[in-house]
């Protein structure tokens, strides 16, 4: 299964996602699968834990290109559905949405 396949599947069945990226695994919320600012394939997602460069737990918020993201694997946990900060596409970040909740 492709990576966008992986991350898509996750986002509609409201289960997290595990993965792999710049230096660590991450735990997150999935929302939105799209196209940054920069055009580059994004997703937008809630950190819930694994590892975080920053050490910033203030905002969970996080972006994760796709291009640098490995080890995709939907794990058996739910969540609950969007988080109240969440904002559909279009919005000031994203646009062309391949999978959003």
């Amino acid at each position: 299964m492709s990576a966008q396949a992986t991350i898509c599947q996750a986002i509609r069945e409201t289960r997290l996602l595990q993965f792999y990226y710049d230096g660590g695994t991450r735990v997150v919320e999935p929302h939105q699968l799209a196209y940054n600012t920069k055009d580059n394939l994004a997703l937008s997602a809630y950190w819930i834990r694994g590892y975080s460069e920053s050490g910033d737990t203030s905002n969970r918020w996080r972006e994760y290109l796709i291009d640098e993201m490995s080890a995709i694997v939907v794990l058996d946990e739910d969540f609950s559905g969007p988080r109240p900060a969440y904002k559909r596409t279009p919005n000031k970040k994203y646009h062309s949405p391949i999978c959003e909740l």
